[in-house]
């Protein structure tokens, strides 16, 4: 009896290993979930910025081409 009753210590004692290794698995997993999303917040405005930079280049390069086209007419003061 004795025996049985080690043996079904033993066993609940590792069940509750199991749960604390589960538990921290779990906590790690809602970690890594919460930084994929920051990842993903962060890939949009990446996304975002390199969108604005190429409208900003556009927007230089009509400026220049103006300018250029601006440079051989004769302006009046």
């Amino acid at each position: 009896m004795a025996e049985v009753e080690r043996e079904h210590s033993a066993l609940y004692a590792e069940g509750i290993k199991g749960i604390a290794v589960r538990e921290e698995a779990t906590k790690a997993l809602r970690e890594l979930e919460g930084q994929w999303e920051a990842l993903t917040v962060l890939k949009m405005r990446v996304e975002e910025s390199e969108l604005e930079l190429a409208r900003c280049e556009a927007a230089a390069t009509e400026q220049e081409e103006a300018a250029t086209q601006c440079e051989g007419i004769p302006h009046t003061a």
